[in-house]
């Protein structure tokens, strides 16, 4: 009689995040806001004798009788859901790289077609192999509500991680924010990594060619493992730096990085490409000659440093840059030229001919 239902439990649902859920969602924001409608006018029945005056207002009065939704809407007292799937589906098909979903649970209310769930992501080490990511003991909630309080805020992820490894790279503890609408995806995350900090954000937008756009930057940061990953047998760089990168892309291809740093403290910088040399100087060589070459390239090879900067610019897979170092022992400045020099097969010039 009070429109209650005092329990309802959901049990292995699949909520897909995409399009269709926010299609929904927009719906229901108009409908709630504008509350509930008279159904479609249908032909009336009148009986002989009737007054056809009197059961138009009849009618009428029965229209304005009509409940807004949110006295109409039934209340639930307890809606808990176990073991959910959660799937990021923008344009209907599972995000690329996350092959399994995040499971979920539930345990809220709802009350006169309103709705406020926060989604309990178990604590678990996820993988996500397409992308080479781990992420370890992470655990988090993911908050949904209806009608929607903020128009940009239609679901939002939050997870706590113990650890974010990528590639060789690893972090301390991290968190990670996600904000889904029907315009995009909307990342930012914070992370303790290598005695300092870094965080970014990072925005996709579901077009057909998933443009985006992000930055990444870091505080205090040490180098040496740093660079051991990202530039293995080239260069190794020590000390503490602050960095940042800007960037902006679509899912085929990268259109323009930025990158700079600056160091906050004194430092060493290694070029682990002349190594080789080293080691592979002319054996027939006499011991003056070779000795003296080695020396020569060992110091070029170790520069110690008090002041180092660098920037860098790339369109795609190709771009420049300049590293400047300055220390006790003088100066150090290089500049970098990236090429791309795949083989690539470029299409015959259209041609016309004509006939007589």
């Amino acid at each position: 009689m009070r429109k209650e239902i005092d329990k309802v439990e959901i049990v292995s649902p699949t909520l897909y995040v995409g399009e269709d859920l926010f299609w929904y969602v927009d719906y229901y924001r108009k409908y709630v806001m504008e509350g509930a409608k008279p159904g479609m006018p249908v032909p009336m029945v009148v009986a002989a004798g009737d007054d056809p005056a009197f059961v138009q207002d009849v009618a009428a009065a029965v229209v304005a009788a009509e409940p807004p939704t949110s006295q109409a809407a039934w209340s639930v007292n307890t809606l808990q859901v176990h073991s959910g799937k959660l799937i990021v589906a923008p344009k209907g098909k599972p995000l690329k790289g996350f092959r399994d979903p995040f499971p979920f649970n539930i345990n809220t209310q709802v009350t006169r077609g309103t709705l406020q769930a926060d989604l309990d992501i178990p604590e678990d080490t996820y993988e996500i192999p397409d992308l080479n990511l781990q992420l370890v003991n992470m655990k988090g909630q993911v908050k949904f509500n209806l009608p929607i309080k903020q128009r940009d805020n239609n679901l939002v992820e939050t997870f706590e991680v113990d650890s974010i490894r990528w590639k060789g790279l690893r972090t301390g503890k991290a968190f990670l924010s996600v904000t889904y609408d029907s315009a995009g995806i909307y990342a930012q995350f914070g992370a303790e990594a290598y005695d300092g900090y870094v965080n970014g954000q990072a925005n996709v937008y579901l077009d057909d060619s998933f443009h985006w756009d992000g930055w990444i930057g870091g505080k205090n940061v040490t180098t040496h493992e740093l660079t051991e990953v990202l530039c293995p047998g080239y260069f190794i760089l020590d000390g503490r730096v602050e960095a940042t990168l800007v960037a902006q892309g679509s899912k085929d291809e990268l259109y323009q990085a930025d990158g700079s740093f600056k160091n906050h403290s004194p430092g060493k910088f290694t070029i682990k490409a002349l190594n080789g040399l080293i080691n592979d100087l002319p054996k027939e060589w006499g011991d003056i000659q070779r000795k003296l070459t080695q020396i020569g390239l060992e110091t070029l090879r170790d520069f110690e440093y008090d002041h180092a900067e660098a920037n860098c610019r790339f369109y795609g897979r190709e771009g420049n840059g300049m590293l400047h170092f300055k220390g006790p022992n003088g100066s150090r400045k290089f500049e970098i030229n990236v090429y791309d020099h795949r083989w690539t097969t470029d299409k015959p010039a259209a041609t016309v001919t004509s006939g007589e």
